[in-house]
């Protein structure tokens, strides 16, 4: 049954992520225009912004031609406390993330020092009780006013009657069947 539920999740995922990419593609630009260079950050103090100029010629063509300006510069200072960043650093944390359902609970422990991920830990718990075996095979001991003494053996089924059969010291067989009288939580 969980295969079942998964296959589907899945398969809703799918179908999801198809209609997105079909709603962004439909908003994306479509038109015969060459792409513009992309914005990329400063390296040093010199910024490349494209700007097109225009030339006649027996063809018509447009090219592009980088034009090199300086930013403005704005110096901001921050207060930085080199010890903490220093305890931080060597300090071993403990990052801890639970996830449960109603079947499952599972517990993540991390463990991270140096900026890198020291131990992991994964513990899980299941909610699930477990099942009581559907028939049951009890063993006894027989003991009655006439002195004898034996053995019996039981077989409990899925409605809870109780059969029996045993033997005694005086090499007789006895036969029984009883039924419940109460249940948990009330009367039968």
């Amino acid at each position: 049954m969980g295969g079942q539920v998964r296959i589907k999740y899945i398969l809703i995922c799918l179908l999801l992520a198809a209609v997105i990419v079909f709603v962004y593609s439909l908003k994306c630009d479509r038109s015969d225009k060459p792409p513009t260079a992309a914005y990329r950050p400063p390296t040093d103090t010199w910024v490349t912004i494209p700007r097109s100029v225009h030339t006649t010629d027996t063809v018509t063509k447009t090219l592009y031609v980088p034009i090199v300006q300086t930013p403005p510069h704005d110096t901001v200072f921050i207060g930085i406390d080199t010890a903490q960043i220093l305890r931080e650093y060597f300090t071993n944390s403990l990052y801890k993330e639970v996830y449960s359902d109603s079947a499952m609970e599972i517990e993540i422990t991390d463990s991270i020092a140096h900026n890198r991920l020291v131990s992991q830990s994964v513990r899980y718990k299941t909610k699930i009780p477990p099942v009581p075996p559907a028939v049951q095979l009890w063993a006894g001991v027989i003991a009655d006013t006439r002195k004898t003494t034996g053995v019996a053996l039981y077989l409990k089924d899925k409605k809870q009657r109780l059969y029996g059969v045993g033997f005694s010291t005086d090499k007789s067989v006895c036969f029984s069947v009883a039924v419940p009288l109460f249940k948990t939580g009330g009367t039968r």
